[in-house]
């Protein structure tokens, strides 16, 4: 503070920029060291980053990933990231298949399988005999041979076209589906491949067991529960 009138000032100046340069390298040395809390380390952030707006700092979580913490204003965006799927510690991975509940025509239908690896929508002969008598009648002559995994060679009873809705708590999707009536044993009543998640816009997760897709009114869950997991195992044991 060299050619100015304000000694005091200079004074408490010099004094202090010492001790804030210090703080700094402590915790420098000490984040190298390795000393530092990983869930409490912070960015040290400018007047700048503080002025701004919807800006986001990143912090460094306790098993070392790097994650972006949220201010207040962004709570919004917060509950968006708990909607999507979270991390499964490796002791509670599922290994079951996703099996899900749906309203077909009015009429609510439990254990529908959801394999990604069928290209098709099968609604078994024992399901569709419970629709209602004009629904049934909507049935239509089909001619596309199903194929199983061992090669064999099966028609279906027809095809009929369905409305269905999924999910639940408000977020709800209403979308009109092509069903393959096949006349087959099966513990399931319905079968949904990949033409019809990509109808829905639905994403499964087998680790989670469960899908999600977007509504009007947000992302919507629908998990596999024990009672229909353990429905299907007694089905499949008669």
């Amino acid at each position: 503070m060299h050619g100015h009138d304000y000694p005091g000032l200079a004074k408490k100046l010099n004094e202090k920029i010492p001790k804030i340069v210090d703080e700094i390298w402590e915790r420098v040395r000490a984040f190298i060291r390795g000393k530092t809390n990983a869930d409490t380390t912070e960015v040290i952030r400018s007047p700048q980053w503080e002025k701004s707006v919807g800006k986001a700092r990143w912090e460094i979580g306790s098993s070392g990933e790097r994650y972006q913490a949220k201010r207040p204003k962004e709570q919004g965006l917060s509950q968006r990231k708990r909607e999507g799927y979270q991390h499964v510690p490796r002791y509670q991975l599922m290994d079951c298949p996703v099996v899900v509940n749906a309203l077909i025509e009015g009429f609510r239908v439990r254990r529908i399988y959801v394999d990604g690896g069928s290209s098709s929508k099968i609604m078994y002969e024992h399901c569709f005999k419970n629709l209602s008598y004009r629904t049934r009648s909507r049935l239509r002559e089909s001619q596309n041979p199903l194929v199983g995994f061992s090669g064999e060679v099966n028609y279906p009873l027809g095809v009929i076209d369905l409305e269905v809705t999924m999910g639940k708590y408000g977020r709800t999707k209403t979308i009109i589906m092509e069903f393959e009536v096949v006349k087959s044993s099966s513990p399931y009543n319905a079968l949904l491949g990949r033409t019809g998640m990509r109808s829905l816009g639905a994403v499964a997760s087998t680790i989670h067991s469960m899908i999600k897709f977007l509504t009007s009114n947000g992302i919507t869950t629908i998990t596999t529960t024990r009672e229909t997991l353990r429905e299907c195992r007694q089905i499949e044991e008669a």
